[in-house]
């Protein structure tokens, strides 16, 4: 197994006050050359959005929005004929109840849409309607269609369609998961209900995880066939649903879950990575639903781990951040014998870590962190 050489800081940016939300990573291709431009783009508790080029840690635009951010940004590049880079959207919610759509090339806001609480949950797109998911602290799961007007060659400010919402009992704090082959979305609460959604606004199922419906703030995430949804509670499992709402498997993650499973895959095997307020970060396999590999970390997690392919045949790179401070790297490879895991690689940051980790690629890794830093480093491999 190779091993990770040496982490470097590359490039530190202050965004005023907390940084919560996990970054936006785009590449935006030049307009007069075959170069393109890598962004990070996160907003932080200070209302400050902004993309920074990954390259050189230059901020290119910044949106001071109303009111925290602790959503993180989904990117809308248009539905139907209309499909620009250069006039895409940057969509992100914030905690005054608007989710924006602002530009890309220089962070103007174009859309914008007023729920009637907060929005911490962060804004998904369905790659087929075009339609912006989103839920509230207002109980609804929201479709929003962001492509009324633009069309306009000057794209003008105004507010996004409703396309339809939906009354789930309880704030959804979560990110709603899309099932785009079978177009319907996954959304969760903090009452401990998950419910399967049509693309049409229409509840195909819902149902509670636990008994004393314990809150769900994991965003949940669909299996690559489709027929697993796995998903962590605060009652201190995470879950694997079918998609007709069936129990298959939990496993103890000896606390609270609030971190988000991440699914990857090595060959045709399909796994999850996930951590816990227990100090806990596992792998499973999908196919068992069982752990087959079980780490214990320094701190709690908020943080959902972060997955890339190394390069290297069979190996992936997965880093997740704990709340003292510290990004554990882990090196995963698929052997004729099972799974290998190194011993994790870390770094102490200063300040709470409750961002995820984000991969630009496999030597590139961006986190936020409570010091009001964003952080990028550089990852050398043996």
């Amino acid at each position: 197994m190779y091993e990770l050489a040496q982490i470097t800081l590359d490039w530190t940016v202050d965004f005023k006050k907390c940084i919560d939300a996990s970054p936006l990573v785009v590449f935006l291709d030049s307009t007069t050359s075959n170069s393109h431009t890598r962004l990070a783009i996160v907003g932080s508790h200070s209302g400050m959005l902004a993309a920074v080029d990954i390259d050189s840690g230059v901020v290119l635009w910044k949106r001071d929005l109303p009111d925290r951010i602790e959503s993180s940004a989904c990117l809308w590049t248009g539905s139907g004929h209309f499909s620009d880079p250069l006039h895409s959207l940057v969509v992100v919610g914030c905690n005054n109840g608007m989710v924006y759509g602002v530009a890309i090339i220089d962070g103007q806001i174009i859309k914008q849409f007023k729920a009637e609480e907060q929005i911490k949950s962060s804004p998904v797109v369905d790659s087929v309607t075009g339609f912006i998911l989103v839920g509230s602290h207002d109980h609804h799961i929201y479709a929003l269609d962001f492509s009324s007007h633009s069309e306009q060659s000057d794209l003008i400010k105004s507010h996004a369609r409703l396309k339809w919402k939906l009354n789930l009992g309880a704030a959804v704090f979560s990110s709603p998961t899309i099932d785009t082959a079978n177009q319907c979305v996954y959304a969760c609460t903090l009452q401990g209900k998950m419910a399967r959604i049509g693309m049409d606004g229409q509840l195909i199922w819902q149902v509670y995880l636990t008994d004393t419906h314990k809150p769900i703030f994991s965003s949940p995430a669909l299996s690559l066939c489709g027929d697993t949804i796995v998903v962590g509670c605060v009652d201190g499992y995470v879950y694997g649903i079918a998609s007709n709402s069936n129990q298959i498997w939990r496993i103890y993650m000896n606390g609270p879950v609030f971190s988000s499973p991440s699914i990857f895959q090595i060959e045709n095997n399909c796994f999850a990575c996930i951590g816990s307020h227990g100090n806990k970060v596992i792998i499973i396999d999908m196919a068992l639903g069982e752990c087959i590999y079980s780490n214990t970390t320094t701190a709690p997690m908020f943080s959902s781990p972060s997955v890339v392919a190394s390069g290297i045949k069979n190996c992936m790179q997965i880093a997740i951040s704990s709340i003292d401070g510290r990004v554990n790297i882990y090196v995963v490879q698929k052997t004729d014998s099972g799974l290998l895991v190194s011993r994790p690689i870390q770094m102490d940051l200063p300040g709470s870590l409750f961002s995820s980790p984000v991969w630009t690629n496999c030597h590139s890794l961006l986190q936020g962190s409570r010091s009001n830093q964003f952080h990028h480093f550089k990852i050398e491999l043996n």
